[in-house]
């Protein structure tokens, strides 16, 4: 269990809960907020996030999409200026492929 952004995330119950009031997070959700928090600040890629999480699946990117739209939606984050998670661009072609992750610091 750990706090992030005034809400106690519990993995081990896929619960998030803030001001009283929890949610149930969807597994793979939840792996994908704590593959993040483990490392607050660094920047995470598409690509190990995609291994650790659906690791032998073959999905699209559009699963990892849609777990941080439903991560920001948890935390009310915005992509213009984001609290928790920020996605970072690379320069150069095939920008969106090169799209890494990061998360703000988290408290155990």
């Amino acid at each position: 269990m750990f706090r992030l952004r005034e809400r106690i995330v519990d993995p081990s119950l896929n619960r998030v809960t803030s001001r009283g009031q929890t949610v149930q997070v969807e597994p793979k959700i939840m792996q994908v907020l704590v593959a993040l928090s483990e490392r607050p600040g660094d920047v995470v890629t598409r690509e190990e996030l995609m291994a650790r999480v659906w690791a032998g699946v073959f999905v699209t990117d559009d699963v990892l999409n849609r777990a941080v739209r439903e991560l920001r939606r948890l935390f009310d984050d915005g992509t213009d200026q984001p609290g928790v998670i920020e996605t970072i661009r690379k320069r150069g072609p095939n920008a969106a492929a090169h799209a890494c992750l990061t998360v703000a610091g988290r408290t155990s």
